[in-house]
């Protein structure tokens, strides 16, 4: 699994409560997300993905974010979606936001610890 992290350690790394709860945030968000998505393409609602994936790229998680960043483009600049693209979306961002959730649910875990033990 790609260490999505890796810009926030060095952002927060100084800063273990504050980086908990941004931890906190986006836990919600990735699970709020993938909730939300399975809606969404059930739905095929392309203008509610284009918002979703409008606020995930602009959070800095590489290698995730310009995985959202290409997708949001694509998506905006595909106005009538066919069932290949909606399934090549599905199978691409599902999963990512899937991942990223366990990926911040791991961090928590890992940084309660370190907490802990100041």
């Amino acid at each position: 699994m790609p260490n999505f992290f890796s810009h926030t350690d060095e952002t927060y790394g100084q800063h273990p409560e504050m980086y908990e709860v941004m931890l906190s945030l986006l836990e919600d968000k990735f699970r709020t997300t993938s909730e939300l998505l399975a809606t969404i393409f059930l739905s095929r609602h392309r203008e509610m993905l284009w918002r979703e994936l409008h606020e995930l790229q602009s959070y800095p998680l590489p290698p995730a974010h310009e995985v959202f960043r290409h997708y949001y483009w694509e998506v905006r600049d595909t106005p009538l979606p066919s069932s290949l693209d909606w399934q090549r979306w599905q199978e691409v961002l599902a999963p990512l936001v899937r991942q990223l959730h366990v990926a911040t649910l791991q961090k928590q875990a890992r940084l309660e610890l370190v907490l802990k033990k100041v």
